[in-house]
């Protein structure tokens, strides 16, 4: 929110951009505009079928509630009930919805592949505060466990270190991969000048949604060849 908010008070601020918050577009309405150029920053959905970083097909019955359905209102089922979230994405996301389902009453258990929860913010030394903070809530921590299977009202995790599978009781709330909202630039492409930019183009960090969008204005007016690299090569000749 602090990202987005700033950035929308600097654009404010500039006389020849406009502006139209709230206003979602189809395709016909994009073409109707009349844009010489189209930039699509439709951003990217979780996916609610288990598939992340280490698994690779859809899990047996699993339709969870993702992120997307937890930020929306929905929730697992009635408060004081089991809800197990299944982080196969590793950064901030799946222990921000494990301390606020906690924070609802929820029994919650945040399982991993990883060896700890929310690996990847060893790199932004967040690791030990978030994980600290999850214990506090009451959160229980399943590391090295792999979704399996999801029944109703149970589900199955796969320990990786020994491969015994055990039943666990309540819903699941899936956080492992996002899918482009890509069916705009789908039905552009080819009709006008489109581009794909941030999430919509490859899901990843807010940082890098930043850049992207910060690179499509740098490179608005220029030709970019595709098969260039963004940056100058050296080469030495050694002589014996």
């Amino acid at each position: 929110v602090r990202v987005r908010d700033y950035r929308l008070g600097q654009i404010q601020r500039m006389p020849h951009v406009e502006i139209y918050l709230e206003s979602e577009m189809n395709a016909e309405q994009i073409r109707e505009f009349g844009a010489d150029k189209v930039a699509l920053a439709t951003g990217a959905l979780w996916r609610n079928d288990g598939v992340g970083r280490s698994i690779r097909f859809p899990v047996p019955g699993c339709k969870a509630l993702t992120p997307d359905d937890i930020m929306d209102g929905k929730r697992p089922a009635a408060a004081g009930s089991a809800v197990t979230i299944y982080d196969d994405d590793h950064y901030y996301m799946a222990s921000v919805i494990a301390e606020l389902l906690a924070s609802e009453g929820y029994r919650v258990t945040l399982a991993t592949q990883g060896m700890c929860v929310a690996s990847w913010t060893e790199y932004t030394l967040e690791q030990r505060h978030i994980e600290k903070r999850l214990l506090d809530a009451g959160v229980h921590i399943l590391t090295r466990h792999e979704l399996a299977e999801v029944g109703s009202g149970e589900l199955w995790l796969t320990n990786t270190l020994t491969g015994e599978v055990s039943s666990y009781e309540g819903s699941v709330v899936s956080v492992t991969a996002r899918l482009p909202r890509d069916e705009l630039f789908e039905v552009l492409k080819g009709k006008i000048p489109v581009r794909r930019i941030g999430d919509c183009f490859g899901p990843s960090i807010i940082a890098a949604a930043v850049y992207e969008g910060h690179r499509y204005a740098r490179e608005f007016d220029t030709d970019i060849d595709p098969d260039a690299v963004p940056f100058n090569r050296t080469r030495h000749k050694l002589q014996h």
